[in-house]
């Protein structure tokens, strides 16, 4: 379990997780994506050169939030990788996800996240 102050508006906790096999495959995918497009590793590190770590976290205090970074590390949720979802609730794309991860539309979604918070370490 972990706590973190996020954007310093709340304090969200959260569960412990373990990575899936078809998880760090679809991170993987990402990952390499980047390396294509560079043609190198610059992009698989923060701007000073130094690794990033990626964690994966379970059920979140905060539904909404798919990951973060720190600055340091990135931090994928539970729902950032089982995303395929609409807010409504009904259970069919409600931003809810359907209890399994990186299946169907959760892949694209997953890269985009990747993309998103590797970018930040460029920002």
């Amino acid at each position: 379990m972990g706590e973190i102050s996020w954007l310093g508006l709340e304090r969200i906790t959260w569960q412990g997780a373990d990575w899936t096999e078809n998880e760090i495959e679809v991170i993987d995918e990402a990952m390499a994506a980047l390396h294509h497009r560079s043609n190198d590793t610059d992009l698989l590190k923060t701007a000073d050169g130094d690794q990033i770590s990626f964690y994966r976290v379970g059920s979140s205090s905060n539904t909404i939030i798919d990951g973060w970074n720190d600055r340091r590390d990135v931090y994928v949720t539970e729902n950032g990788m089982d995303a395929n979802g609409d807010g409504i609730g009904d259970g069919i794309g409600d931003g809810i996800g359907d209890g399994i991860t990186v299946e169907g539309d959760d892949a694209n979604h997953v890269h985009c996240l990747m993309f998103h918070e590797i970018g930040h370490f460029w920002d």
